[in-house]
């Protein structure tokens, strides 16, 4: 149970209160079976004074690979004038997963309704019905000495609306695998993709694709390595082929370098050269983290990145110490800094926060 009250902001904000319940039990040898509710005095919808949640859930786990997960959820959300949002306002997902080491195949159906609003959570996409399916197999050729495993995999998304029927997404994405003794990886992906644009999108600024479906195909090739025993671990990409009504080229690589047993440097690299009738762009990202662990209850984090998107650098520290068996000490300072404004580097946010928790066990 959590419950968090906040103050308001005169004209901003409004005083709100959250609730949440969480009831789980275990049933069965490796199944479970839950209920959920959520509730906020506020409302983000346009007209709303309140917000609630209720819902079921099961994970239910059958012989050694096959597992089968379900939701049923609603929400109800007050307006002024007395009444309730009108429509749909439930989601549903069930999944079947079974996942063997020469022989994979996953199925799901996922509904959300055009009212289902879970004002606590998160709802990427409203008023969809999708439905996903994807089989692997994966031999292992004894015959290949310097391989250890290939690995054969299509998968199928398929997205419409629940109340156009529209098709918004399609994806049919199909890859081959080498995984090799060594533990490095080789793997192509092709993916053939559509999407239906409801209103203008502006991709990058002053590039605006307009209403429309796009039918685009590309292709991926990544290299995963693994250098002296997990010393020096990651990979690198290029793709290649259209992007919405143009064509893109892409080329990333994240690695890690552990310099010794407590310190470590993460990297990363990420470059987009998008070419589309509407205009012209590219995007870039470079970060690197900083990793050093004191001791195993206590590690210093820090990430520096710049966003071409964005025009941003950003900075975040972080300390964590674990003080007793599940009880937690955070300092965490993160800046912000705009590298278009004048006189450089203009401050766009700054944070500094302590989190501390405790663990009573009776």
């Amino acid at each position: 149970a959590l419950n968090i009250q906040t103050a308001g902001i005169d004209g901003t904000l409004d005083a709100t209160n959250f609730t949440v319940g969480r009831l789980r039990r275990d049933i069965l040898r490796r199944s479970d079976i839950g209920l959920i509710a959520t509730h906020r005095t506020t409302s983000l919808t346009e007209g709303g004074t309140g917000n609630s949640l209720f819902g079921l859930d099961g994970n239910f786990a059958f012989y050694q690979n096959l597992r089968f997960n379900a939701y049923y959820a609603v929400t109800r959300t007050e307006l002024a004038d007395g009444t309730v949002l009108p429509g749909d306002n439930s989601s549903y997902l069930a999944k079947m997963d079974y996942a063997a080491d020469r022989y994979g195949l996953l199925l799901e159906h996922l509904k959300v309704g055009e009212s289902f609003k879970p004002e606590l959570g998160f709802v990427g996409r409203e008023a969809f019905r999708r439905n996903f399916g994807r089989a692997r197999f994966s031999p292992r050729p004894a015959a290949i000495q310097a391989v250890r495993k290939f690995v054969f995999q299509g998968e199928y998304d398929y997205v419409e609306g629940l109340l156009t029927r529209r098709l918004e997404t399609r994806r049919f994405q199909g890859q081959f695998q080498i995984e090799f003794e060594s533990s490095d990886q080789v793997t192509f992906q092709y993916n053939d993709q559509f999407d239906f644009l409801p209103e203008a999108f502006e991709i990058s600024d002053g590039v605006v694709l307009p209403v429309g479906g796009y039918n685009f195909q590309d292709a991926e090739l990544v290299y995963r390595f693994d250098v002296g025993n997990g010393r020096i671990t990651g990979y690198a990409g290029f793709r290649t082929g259209e992007l919405f009504s143009g064509d893109r080229q892409e080329v990333s690589y994240t690695g890690r370098i552990a310099v010794t047993r407590k310190f470590s440097i993460e990297s990363r690299l990420g470059f987009n050269w998008v070419n589309l009738p509407e205009g012209r762009f590219t995007t870039e990202l470079v970060s690197t983290r900083v990793n050093y662990t004191f001791s195993p209850r206590t590690f210093l984090s820090s990430l520096v990145q710049y966003s071409s998107s964005s025009s941003a650098i950003s900075v975040n520290a972080r300390l964590r110490w674990e003080y007793e068996p599940g009880s937690d000490l955070f300092v965490v300072y993160s800046d912000g800094r705009d590298t278009t404004a004048s006189g450089f580097p203009g401050l766009l946010n700054r944070s500094f926060a302590v989190k501390l928790t405790k663990l009573f066990r009776f």
